[in-house]
């Protein structure tokens, strides 16, 4: 084989990789988080919008509508971690 023939064959491998690349999405993941604190009432469905975005591997969560909307049809998991802080009165004086 001749260095002309070898450097074809690496251009048409690449050309190659480049094509099955593009048929391929990255893995979806992302992590967002909230900056302050949010009011849910108890009595109303509420969403909530996280406005600080971690990280966002294929880019489809819109931290601005708080939507995700994965480009694959499949399985997702979501986990969520929440907190509640009451205040609390005196009763009584």
């Amino acid at each position: 084989m001749t260095a002309d023939q070898l450097n074809q064959n690496f251009i048409d491998l690449d050309s190659r990789l480049k094509a099955v690349e593009g048929l391929v999405h990255p893995a979806s993941g992302f992590r967002a988080s909230l900056l302050s604190a949010q009011t849910i009432p108890t009595s109303l469905r509420t969403k909530v919008t996280f406005d600080k975005v971690e990280f966002d591997t294929a880019g489809e969560y819109n931290k601005t509508t708080g939507g995700f909307s994965p480009a694959k049809d499949g399985v997702y998991v979501f986990t969520c971690t929440s907190s509640s802080c009451s205040q609390l009165r005196p009763t009584g004086t």
